[in-house]
């Protein structure tokens, strides 16, 4: 679980500054607070340490990278902005790779 941790930090943080740059270049205010999904997954994990933290945290990765898929496909294939369509084709390897990782760590 600490190897996908790492992947996702660095991969959230990649993510993040794209996201960033692509809004101050086309006037895009951002919502820096986390869903309240993102908040009530962080609120279960917190007490969890060691197995059952890894298994709670792979779950969630699961869970986001699946729900984040059918975004990205749906931008990668009919997104009107060359830019975010590039952007959404780059992630997807990565977003499968997580789900296919997170579900060998907590099978669901």
């Amino acid at each position: 679980a600490k190897n996908l941790a790492d992947e996702v930090a660095t991969n959230a943080k990649d993510t993040n500054d794209f996201i960033k740059t692509y809004a101050k270049t086309h006037s895009v205010t951002l919502d820096n607070q986390p869903s309240t999904r993102a908040d009530n997954q962080y609120s279960n994990m917190q007490s969890d340490k060691g197995p059952q933290f890894d298994k709670e945290f792979a779950s969630a990765i699961y869970i986001d990278s699946n729900m984040s898929l059918d975004t990205y496909q749906d931008e990668a294939a009919h997104g009107s902005d060359p830019a975010l369509r590039a952007f959404a084709k780059k992630e997807l390897a990565t977003l499968q790779q997580f789900s296919k990782t997170a579900q060998k760590l907590s099978p669901q």
